[in-house]
């Protein structure tokens, strides 16, 4: 992503657009835990998508029914009608259907119970299903799944590749349980899919903030004659967003995907279709945030699937080498408190481990361009390591960067590459690890999702812009994906 300054002069009223009938035939998956956070995490590339022919499904992973108030027949007739506004069918609509719960509920959360079920606020144990909506277990396998984790997790997994998307775009870490369950979960059972042997499916993944970027944002709609873009959420200040998360780990700011959103989108008072669809939560009062949902961008962070490290074996000298591997970069013990624990994510050297060593082997050679490589999200970062590889090549790298942020060694590429060693001199802290190592043969994942420009203006994309007569000149950037 890149943005340079520019003028525009000509012409005086400038229109852009986006996708375009190449996505025909193209399957579209998105996941997300609650009826409306549909409109949060991918309302715009929901329209985006089905405009240009792909096939979209969106996966609902809780029932809504924690109240009594509304049932979770309610819930999911309103997600229907909601879907139906922004062109989605509800043939294409899925339910897990596991028990929705709040933070630090009562009832307890599927989160911490791996062969014994929660009871839910609604007092269920077990999937179920309403008219018109067979919840997933029981629509593929004649048979309810009790509200355990284990039984969670076997559910995401069986959805993902039952549909086979070529495009995920799933939640990602926020405040409520039931989104860091999913967006947890969602890295677990990933890990678990490419890493089968033999693996040939890997999705182009993006992940967004239902919260902090969305549904509690900065309620700027009417603050400009045009739509504003995202902004960059802040701790302490953005609503809920009580610990750092955006800017850590791979959530740079610079590096999000900012998708264009549909001209259906781009009203800011009568008509914008997202406002109809939050009209459709009736339950939920949705339509009082369109202040905050409505933007000029639809903010994503994209992450490949295609690290050959999925195709390794891993062993280390002490420590779990498992968790370099397993496409998590971030992990929790629990999920209910306002600012998470990061634990159960890196793999760290023993204490008295001398040797402080990862490696890596395959079965067959590999070619390797660059190495990435991810550390803690918080506290000291490891501070020299090495990369060496049984073709001789060896690489002396660090300190990793602070939060969490990636470190991207640019190699010479290495072929006929069966085993790679990760030694580590100086640790910085006995809690200092690796979240993930990630090799790579190519520079970028083969994308559904094609490049593309969109002008912006003081960091707004702009799609019409009339500009006053009295203006002789108009600042503008690009910005590329």
């Amino acid at each position: 992503m890149n943005e340079d300054a520019t003028v525009l002069t000509r012409p005086d009223h400038y229109c852009a657009s986006f996708f375009d009938d190449s996505y025909a035939g193209r399957k579209v998956l998105v996941l997300v835990p609650h009826q409306d956070d549909e409109i949060n995490v991918a309302a715009n590339s929901i329209q985006n998508f089905i405009n240009a022919g792909a096939e979209v499904f969106v996966a609902f992973a809780n029932s809504g029914d924690y109240h009594s108030w509304y049932s979770f027949e309610v819930r999911m007739n309103e997600a229907a009608n909601s879907l139906h506004v922004l062109g989605l069918d509800r043939s294409h609509i899925f339910c897990l259907a596991f028990a929705e719960t709040l933070n630090n509920s009562e009832t307890g959360h599927i989160f911490y119970t791996q062969d014994k079920p929660i009871t839910s606020a609604s007092g269920r144990t077990e999937t179920y299903g309403v008219a018109g909506f067979t919840d997933f277990a029981y629509l593929t396998r004649k048979q309810h799944s009790p509200y355990t984790r284990k039984n969670y997790l076997r559910d995401l997994k069986e959805l993902i590749l039952y549909v086979r998307a070529d495009v995920i775009l799933a939640v990602d870490f926020d405040s409520h349980a039931d989104h860091r369950m999913l967006s947890l979960s969602f890295d677990e059972v990933m890990g678990e899919i490419l890493s089968r042997p033999g693996n040939d499916y890997f999705p182009e993944v993006f992940r967004r903030f239902a919260y902090c970027t969305c549904w509690l944002s900065e309620p700027d709609l009417f603050s400009s004659p045009f739509l504003l873009s995202t902004l960059e959420p802040k701790a302490g200040y953005t609503q809920s967003y009580d610990k750092k998360i955006v800017g850590t780990s791979y959530y740079s700011w610079e590096d999000r995907v900012r998708f264009p959103v549909p001209e259906e989108s781009r009203r800011i008072f009568d008509g914008n279709i997202i406002e109809r669809a939050l009209r459709q939560h009736v339950s939920q009062d949705a339509y009082i945030q369109a202040e905050r949902v409505i933007n000029a961008d639809e903010v994503s962070w994209r992450r490949r699937t295609d690290s050959l490290s999925f195709r390794a074996h891993v062993t280390a000298s002490s420590g779990k080498p498992e968790y370099a591997k397993d496409f998590r970069l971030l992990n929790v013990a629990e999920v209910d408190s306002d600012t998470p624990k990061w634990e159960n994510y890196l793999w760290i050297p023993d204490a008295g481990d001398s040797t402080k060593e990862l490696v890596f082997t395959w079965d067959e050679p590999q070619s390797i361009s660059f190495v990435r490589l991810w550390g803690n999200v918080d506290g000291v970062p490891l501070q020299k390591l090495s990369v060496s590889m049984n073709t001789g090549y060896s690489i002396e790298a660090g300190p990793l960067p602070a939060e969490g942020l990636p470190l991207t060694l640019d190699i010479p590429e290495q072929s006929g590459v069966t085993e790679c060693r990760i030694k580590v001199f100086v640790q910085g802290s006995s809690e200092s690890g690796l979240a993930e190592v990630e090799f790579f043969g190519r520079k970028e994942q083969e994308a559904v999702v094609r490049p593309f420009i969109q002008i912006t203006s003081g960091g707004n994309f702009i799609y019409e812009y009339d500009r006053d007569p009295q203006e002789q000149s108009i600042p503008v950037e690009c910005y590329q994906y």
